[in-house]
């Protein structure tokens, strides 16, 4: 072996261990580092690249930005469980309700959404899709089930 390598070898083993960017113990391996967490966080980044690019993909078919599309599958998935409200959706998909309302608003000219303003308390509205919408997302549905099935 080398000197070279050799002295790589001891500046590596000397090296201090990086602080680490959890301190949850239940997060943390056996020997105290983050290094597990670290792997799933760098996992999860490309993941959300592809996962991006697949949405855009799908927005663009259907002449919608991305953020539009994400929205209507937000408001399909939660209008199962019962009406749906601005609030609803902006902490479905973190994000501000002023950013949902100026979408749902462009999604409603469009005429794929339908917003109804609560009789007893006009500030509530009430969103969801219309039956445009919905023919909307179900148009691509067969494309979407290939897509995942390969994933």
């Amino acid at each position: 072996m080398s000197l070279e390598v050799r002295l790589m070898q001891i500046k590596r083993s000397k090296k201090t261990p990086r602080p680490p960017t959890i301190s949850r113990p239940e997060l943390l391996a056996a020997d105290g580092s983050d290094r597990d967490f670290r792997r799933l966080v760098e996992g999860l980044l490309p993941f959300l690249g592809i996962h991006t690019a697949i949405r855009d993909g799908y927005a663009s078919l259907l002449g919608l930005p991305g953020p539009q599309y994400t929205i209507l599958l937000c408001i399909r998935n939660l209008e199962s469980a019962g009406p749906v409200n601005v609030t609803a959706v902006a902490k479905r998909l973190r994000t501000s309700g002023s950013f949902i309302t100026a979408e749902t608003t462009s999604l409603e000219k469009k005429g794929f959404v339908a917003k109804t303003r609560d009789d007893e308390d006009r500030r509530k509205v009430t969103i969801s899709l219309t039956e445009d919408g919905v023919e909307l997302l179900d148009s691509i549905a067969a494309m979407r089930q290939r897509v995942n099935d390969v994933q």
